[in-house]
């Protein structure tokens, strides 16, 4: 409590020193707004919380002043970790400006969002039940919020709760979009609850109201997915077939057989018969043999650079769902290669690569590629971002092994510690020095 009435004599002192010094060029609060954020990037939270408090003083029903609000309470949750300081500064934003203007919707959602950060899903979900009344000023910002707020209820351990929201905003969704997007996320809900029947009739419906080829895909794929987790492996084949059936040609044709690749080859791991299973795996390979023979097609046929990469990244994704991660690699290589000057490819496929590379535990190769990405994008936020990751890589792999010589160090001490039992112990290891290594101890080396 000290230190905050000290902070808070100190911002106040800045203030009237500010104040003070620009009699003779009175700064706009937009200027001041801007010296505020840049303090803030360079870490200066007094010199940045001054400024505000000054807009703030000179108007307090300003739009200024409410940006100013919003960007204090901001500082006090990133900067000091003052989240209840920072919601008292979002809710005096909601107190002067009505939730229809873009800047009070920003603060309703910080101080929701401040309570999920400490995971007090509760006092998040009676702030929105709190807050009807003002949700109802802005009607298209409300439907977020209360699709958020079935969120919550999940979150907090109430699905029958979470349940009840999206049956009611279905209920109230007028027919197009929002009815499209209510009964999208109720069957999403119920895959995530593990009620795939429930979920299956939602996807149903979604894929009956279709009105575009791109909505009847998004439905087909998520309706033949939740076919599959339900197990009924032969229907959720059948949706993509039927798609097929309809003179179905590009990109999308080989999206459908990649979708019952997967299917087939997820039925195949949950087959018992091994007649069946191998059946199945064929099938299955078959099907991403043909998704990857259309694919390839389509990429040597397209001459939009952009599309070129996705259709390789397509290339590369059916390869590593085959379990093919060497010709995923050795793909994405070879377009790498012939593209040397591409950047997005660069940044698509390679950091594909490192991921690869990392799920496997190469992670010389993953340096590597992210090595080659930061040098082909140079001063960009992407080139950055690898070698950033490049850095933390290393820096991982050091305190990794530090954490295995310090466990040998350890396990050293305790043999000494030991004393002639442990003697023993070495003597009987010597008459058999002419062993070969296991082949656990050999591999250990190459982690």
């Amino acid at each position: 409590m000290l230190m905050l009435l000290i902070k808070r004599g100190i911002i106040a002192l800045l203030a009237l020193m500010l104040l003070a010094t620009v009699g003779c060029r009175k700064k706009g609060p937009e200027e001041m707004l801007t010296e505020a954020r840049e303090a803030l990037k360079h870490g200066d939270t007094y010199g940045a919380e001054y400024k505000l408090e000054s807009i703030i003083k000179s108007d307090p029903q300003s739009p200024a002043a409410q940006d100013a609000r919003f960007l204090w309470g901001n500082c006090l949750a990133s900067q000091e970790n003052d989240l209840e300081g920072a919601r008292a500064k979002w809710g005096e934003v909601l107190q002067n400006v009505p939730l229809s203007e873009p800047v009070a919707q920003a603060a309703y959602k910080s101080r929701i969002m401040s309570f999920v950060r400490e995971r007090k899903f509760a006092e998040a979900i009676a702030e929105i039940n709190r807050t009807s009344e003002t949700l109802a000023q802005a009607p298209d910002f409300a439907k977020i919020t209360y699709r958020a707020l079935a969120d919550l209820y999940l979150a907090n351990k109430e699905p029958l709760k979470a349940e009840a929201q999206l049956l009611q905003i279905k209920k109230v969704s007028p027919p197009g979009p929002d009815a499209a997007a209510a009964t999208r996320d109720l069957g999403e809900f119920y895959v995530r609850t593990e009620q795939y029947d429930k979920a299956v009739a939602e996807f149903q419906e979604l894929k009956t109201a279709a009105k575009t080829d791109e909505d009847a895909f998004d439905a087909i794929s998520k309706l033949a997915g939740a076919l599959a987790r339900a197990k009924r492996f032969d229907e959720a084949a059948l949706v993509y077939q039927d798609r097929l059936d309809k003179n179905t040609t590009g990109s999308l044709k080989a999206v459908l057989h990649w979708g019952i690749g997967t299917i087939r080859r997820v039925a195949a791991e949950d087959a018992k018969d091994p007649k069946a299973k191998q059946d199945l795996q064929e099938t299955s390979r078959k099907e991403y043999d043909t998704a990857i023979d259309l694919t390839q097609k389509e990429l040597e046929s397209e001459i939009l650079a952009d599309k070129k990469v996705m259709l390789a990244s397509q290339v590369g994704n059916i390869y590593l769902e085959m379990g093919s991660d060497e010709k995923a690699i050795a793909f994405l290589q070879g377009y790498l290669d012939k593209h040397p000057g591409d950047a997005m490819a660069m940044w698509m496929l390679g950091r594909r690569i490192v991921e690869i590379n990392l799920v496997r535990k190469n992670y010389d190769e993953a340096k590597k590629w992210l090595r080659k990405i930061a040098e082909a994008l140079p001063n960009t936020r992407e080139g950055q971002w690898a070698a950033n990751q490049s850095a933390g890589l290393d820096q991982m792999l050091q305190q990794e092994k530090m954490k295995q010589q310090a466990a040998g160090a350890s396990s050293a001490t305790t043999d000494t510690l030991k004393g002639p039992a442990a003697t023993t112990e070495t003597l009987k290891g010597a008459a058999g020095a002419g062993e070969a290594p296991k082949a656990d101890d050999a591999n250990t080396t190459h982690s």
